[in-house]
């Protein structure tokens, strides 16, 4: 029996991305502001006028002026080549889905007529409403079996490369691969704002309003949305930030200390450094630490919200030539009009279960490389953005859970 159908995270709130702009905007400047702020007081208040040029009778030491500057320096610029490689790469790479062929003239016409919307998005195009009441609130057709005939799907196939020529190479290139991920209908997921199919792992993004490819969260930091390509600067940049508000943290406590021991004045703007170092460096411990567990499960942020009660639906290549009646009871099929056709098995993975989890190991090479250097050092791509065997998946997969599942279905003995 088919699982209660699941549902993603809320995809189809519609906010302003000027307010998110704004917010960012503010965000950034506050971060520069701080950081600039900080960087005066280590120079100009703990190295020249306290280390360097103390007053009264205290020593003068240059040599730790000279290490608490090195170490700064060496800091900031791993924090700050971290930020920049993020941001340079949010804009370039930030991950879209391209949109479908008809999004500018739906969005242009605007349907208030929910029949006639739905009639518009729908794949089989609007001869089937009739025969299927679930249109209205769902853009895809009905679940299809292997009895199903195959001008059904050549119907279909055919409204959508007169109508949705993006949509429809998007749709061949995602059904002629060992496996995908789909509905319980064997359809990929269909985004009905962007108006193309989704690939695996993608999500709406309502922030930047676009389907975005391996989806974790939006930064407000980097004003933008950390996908795929991101995800490896991210966690480099969150992990260096808080190593920097850690070092910043204890060089102003402990002059701070030492001050207070020599009965010296307080400066006014060391004690200021201190909270601000101590809120940000919990913050960017707390991104940090929240985003190791999910690189070492090969997760996202959105994909973790209901992972352990998950249950995920995988189209699975059905061998050429194999009798799809031969498939194990209560298993279903769908047959795409490819040359040849190709079938795939719909199958449900175990609840909680991650079909991308392919090893600790695995997971953390596949986002961060191979090399230390690549953990610590924000220079190479993140290799999981170079996708060598589309042909197999867009994203790699758990091999027992794959040979169990082609088990279950009764494609291998």
């Amino acid at each position: 029996m088919a699982p209660k159908k699941r549902h993603d995270a809320p995809e189809n709130r519609k906010q302003n991305p000027k307010i998110h702009k704004a917010v960012s905007l503010f965000t950034i400047l506050c971060w520069m502001g701080s950081i600039a702020y900080a960087t005066y007081v280590v120079i100009a208040h703990l190295a020249i006028n306290y280390l360097l040029f103390p007053m009264g009778t205290l020593p003068r030491n240059t040599a730790t002026a000279a290490v608490i500057l090195a170490l700064y320096f060496a800091f900031m610029t791993m924090m700050m080549a971290c930020y920049l490689r993020l941001a340079v790469t949010l804009g370039m790479e930030p991950g879209y889905m391209p949109l479908g062929s008809r999004f500018t003239q739906m969005k242009k016409k605007r349907y208030a007529d929910p029949e006639k919307r739905a009639a518009f998005q729908h794949p089989n195009g609007p001869e089937n409403l009739q025969n299927n009441t679930s249109s209205l609130t769902t853009p895809y057709p009905p679940c299809l079996t292997a009895s199903i005939a195959q001008s059904r799907i050549r119907g279909s196939f055919g409204y959508i490369s007169r109508h949705r020529d993006i949509a429809a190479s998007q749709l061949r290139a995602m059904t002629q691969r060992d496996y995908y991920l789909c509905q319980e209908n064997g359809y990929p997921p269909w985004c009905e704002h962007c108006f193309n199919w989704k690939e695996d792992r993608a999500h709406h993004c309502s922030e930047m309003n676009r389907c975005v490819r391996r989806m974790d969260h939006y930064c407000p930091w980097v004003g933008g949305m950390v996908s795929e390509a991101g995800f490896k600067f991210f966690i480099q940049f969150t992990g260096w930030a808080g190593v920097y508000c850690l070092y910043l943290l204890i060089i102003t406590s402990v002059f701070f200390a030492d001050m207070n021991r020599h009965e010296i004045p307080v400066n006014r703007n060391i004690i200021t450094v201190l909270p601000l170092a101590g809120l940000f460096g919990v913050f960017c411990f707390g991104m940090f630490g929240t985003s190791i567990p999910l690189l070492a499960r090969n997760l996202t942020t959105v994909e973790d919200i209901d992972s352990k009660a998950k249950v995920w639906t995988l189209a699975l290549r059905v061998p050429e030539g194999f009798p799809l009646e031969s498939l194990a009871p209560g298993v279903r099929a769908i047959t795409w009009p490819s040359n040849p056709p190709q079938s795939y098995a719909i199958l449900y993975t175990r609840k909680g279960e991650n079909p991308f989890d392919i090893g600790r190991k695995e997971n953390v090479s596949e986002v961060m490389g191979s090399s230390l250097w690549n953990w610590l050092l924000p220079f190479s791509r993140s290799p999981v953005t170079i996708h060598r065997s589309i042909e197999q998946g867009w994203y790699p997969i758990n091999k027992k859970m794959h040979a169990r599942l082609q088990k279950e279905a009764g494609l291998v003995v």
